[in-house]
């Protein structure tokens, strides 16, 4: 009698635990990656800019520019061979800025997106970091996010004579905070079209080419 009770409680115990292990492993949440990769986006010459929402993954409408529906902005670059032209694409990197992200001192008082240059190439970059280091953008050359100067110390390099080419760091990725919370690595590949690895002065600028990766936590692929 005494063995039977002791295999029926042990049956018991087994199958609690069972339950109990199958709870815990049912409740447990994935992190979930969204790769992307979207080539030659150009910005319409009447908007001025192209809205990006990394939150939906899509193009957001210019009628929306004013809401948090969007996280970061790319302008319109002119297409111009002329020498004038050339000054005014490297006047848009150097000064103006091509990308900005939502915030308000870049216009829109709902802007919710953050970000931060990191110091590491795209590849290598698995963790998004303290939230302590993502902040607004700025249009102000001192407080904006991906910095003015065109060199190795830049997010943008200036390849100079005979080609006059702009082309971004290998070795810095742009960290972006969403309006939506999750957390994005984020490189711009190109501005010119078809993404060409080594542009010259016959490469049609204004296409932009970008990867991501979106993680709704802060561990990134």
């Amino acid at each position: 009698m005494k063995k039977l009770q002791y295999i029926l409680v042990m049956i018991v115990i087994s199958t609690v635990g069972f339950i109990s292990g199958c709870t815990e492993e049912d409740t447990t949440q994935p992190t979930v990656y969204v790769t992307a990769i979207k080539k030659d986006q150009h910005p319409d010459s009447t908007d001025k800019w192209m809205y990006y929402s990394f939150d939906t993954e899509t193009v957001v409408a210019a009628s929306d520019s004013s809401t948090d529906k969007w996280d970061i902005k790319f302008r319109f670059l002119p297409y111009d061979v002329t020498q004038t032209g050339i000054g005014n694409l490297i006047h848009i990197f150097q000064f103006d800025g091509p990308i900005y992200l939502n915030s308000p001192n870049v216009g829109n008082a709902k802007g919710k997106t953050k970000g931060y240059i990191l110091d590491s190439a795209f590849v290598n970059v698995s963790y998004a970091g303290d939230d302590s280091k993502f902040i607004s953008d700025d249009t102000a050359n001192s407080t904006r996010i991906i910095p003015t100067n065109l060199g190795a110390a830049g997010y943008f390099i200036y390849s100079g004579p005979p080609n006059h080419t702009v082309s971004t760091s290998p070795s810095k990725t742009l960290m972006i905070k969403t309006s939506g919370g999750k957390y994005v690595k984020f490189q711009l590949q190109s501005v010119y079209q078809g993404a060409p690895a080594v542009p010259d002065m016959t490469s049609i600028w204004g296409y932009y080419s970008f990867q991501y990766v979106k993680s709704d936590t802060k561990t990134l692929k």
